[in-house]
């Protein structure tokens, strides 16, 4: 018995410092702020931006950055785990398996070679061999490709519609520019071997083959069969289709009657939505909740300055207005440069701040508690189970 007691004494520490580890790091996700710290500067059509976002310590990191000078324009993302990129481990862990694989390789034909000397020269052959087959492809490959004259002449003819032999008899224009029937040797060799007539306009033609009228003839036949039969298929189909319309006008009707009763049902609903003061409550409280987190999030100071100027100048006038109204909240340090004649936008900035989890989390639980909040959270839900149901 007390070996059993023991056991779940010992069974019941280990769950507490189970439980003492979790809480300490949900307590550490909740409490650390998360810190961060973004620099940019832009003149003309170049700029540079970096930003790094830390937590506990630089445990965890992460960097970006967008750069562009001139032509060259470069971006990148860096992950650190307490220093170590996983990115970086990973390649090096293959690259290190890649050399694995050769040093094993190499040891394993050092090995045969000392072992079995003639199984080591046959395999050395065959390797030779493949490689020379591998180069021979390569040049047969290269040779087919240069190697078209003896084509062009077929693909030509492929494009006017006549056969490579029927092109040799085309016609061609003399000096002053008009066609010129074909010599007696040409007239009397056709690609069957037949006589070639040529007519005044310089166009050759060829006797038909024997046989061709006959299959001329049944090629027709088959077709008037074919227009026959469509016509018999649309009549059938036709003729269905009038002896099921007066089943069908109803269902039509009653399914249009569903349609416009749905639409009707669901511009009430959205209506009824829209009006309640509870939904105006909700967004007011969301509103409030998220100029609290902004207000949370944003740096607690800027350092820099910018100069810009828009093409109206009464733009340049209002933007120039609302930074002097939250200039208190941005910091001194930041300097705003108007330019009421051209259009600019270049200068350099720094920004630092930093983001408690457990705060937004905290606000964001206190509003999904809010009644008003959670109807209207539920409104969209039971909109997505009937779409969901719909469908």
């Amino acid at each position: 018995m007390s070996v059993f007691l023991s056991i779940l004494a010992v069974i019941g520490k280990i769950l507490l410092v189970i439980l003492c580890i979790v809480l300490v790091l949900l307590l550490l996700i909740l409490l650390v702020p998360v810190r961060y710290d973004a620099q940019g500067s832009k003149e003309n059509d170049d700029y540079d931006l970096h930003i790094r976002i830390t937590w506990l310590l630089h445990l965890i990191s992460l960097k970006a950055f967008m750069k562009k000078s001139g032509e060259n324009a470069d971006k990148g993302l860096d992950f650190r785990i307490a220093g170590i990129s996983p990115k970086e481990r990973k390649e090096k862990r293959a690259a290190k398996k890649k050399a694995n694989r050769r040093d094993q390789k190499k040891k394993k034909l050092i090995r045969l070679k000392e072992e079995d000397p003639q199984k080591y020269a046959q395999l050395k052959e065959e390797a030779r061999a493949r490689k020379e087959a591998k180069e021979k492809a390569a040049q047969a490959e290269m040779s087919a490709a240069d190697a078209n004259d003896g084509g062009t002449e077929a693909i030509d003819a492929g494009r006017s519609g006549r056969t490579a032999a029927e092109e040799s008899y085309r016609p061609h224009r003399d000096k002053a520019g008009s066609f010129a029937a074909p010599c007696a040797d040409e007239r009397s060799a056709s690609p069957e071997g037949n006589a070639a007539s040529v007519t005044p306009d310089g166009q050759v033609h060829f006797p038909e083959e024997e046989g061709t009228s006959a299959k001329k003839a049944g090629r027709r036949r088959r077709k008037r069969r074919g227009m026959a039969g469509k016509v018999i298929s649309l009549y059938n189909k036709m003729l269905a289709f009038l002896t099921q319309l007066p089943t069908r006008i109803p269902e039509w009707i009653s399914d249009f009657s569903a349609k416009v009763q749905g639409i009707y049902d669901t511009i009430i609903k959205w209506t009824d939505f829209l009006g309640d003061p509870r939904l105006t409550a909700s967004v007011a409280i969301l509103w409030k909740d998220l100029k609290k987190i902004l207000r949370h999030a944003s740096p607690r100071g800027m350092t820099g300055n910018l100069h810009f100027g828009f093409e109206d100048p009464s733009t340049t006038g209002a933007v120039y207005g609302l930074f002097t109204a939250v200039q208190s909240r941005i910091g001194p340090e930041f300097e705003l440069y108007p330019n009421f004649d051209d259009k600019e936008f270049s200068g350099e900035a720094d920004a630092r701040g930093r983001i408690v989890l457990g705060y937004v989390a905290v606000i964001l639980v206190g509003a999904l508690l809010n009644k008003k909040i959670r109807y209207t959270i539920a409104f969209f839900k039971g909109r997505k189970g009937e779409k969901n149901g719909g469908e």
